[in-house]
């Protein structure tokens, strides 16, 4: 999928998802604070929620 500046999607619940960028730019996802970054999958980059909140 590819969105443009303005444009917004919604992420089902459960499904895979990895935004990327061709080049720099801000985004916002908006998740409740108890949903791990990786989802339920522990990878390498899987922070603690804890730590995703110390920044």
């Amino acid at each position: 999928m590819t969105l443009s500046a303005g444009d917004f999607h919604v992420v089902s619940k459960g499904k895979m998802h990895n935004p990327v960028a061709d080049t720099e730019c801000w985004i916002v996802l908006i998740e409740p604070v108890t949903i791990r970054h990786t989802g339920e999958l522990t990878v390498a980059k899987t922070k603690s929620v804890a730590a995703q909140l110390r920044g």
